[in-house]
C-alpha cells in the first residue's frame, strides 16, 4: 500500500459522499470502505482519496438504457 500524505477523517468522507459520519464509521467497521487505523486500541480511523475512489468504483452501476414504448 502506498503512503498517501493526506488522510481524511470520517467527517471529511461523510461530507464528500453525502452520508453521516456514523455511516462512514460503520462502513469501515464492516470493511466496506477501506481505512487506516492509527494509534492504540480502536485508534483513529482515517481514509485516503484512494479508499474513497475505490469504494465509489465498486458502487458504480451502468446506467440502464430506457426504451421507448
Amino acid at each position: 500500500m502506498s503512503h498517501d500524505s493526506t488522510y481524511l477523517s470520517a467527517r471529511d468522507v461523510a461530507a464528500r459522499l453525502g452520508l453521516s459520519e456514523m455511516t462512514i464509521r460503520r462502513m469501515a467497521a464492516r470493511q466496506e470502505l477501506a481505512c487506516v487505523r492509527m494509534g492504540c486500541g480502536r485508534g483513529l480511523v482515517r481514509f485516503t482519496d484512494r479508499h474513497v475512489s475505490e469504494y465509489l468504483a465498486r458502487c458504480e452501476q451502468p446506467a440502464m438504457a430506457t426504451q421507448a414504448a
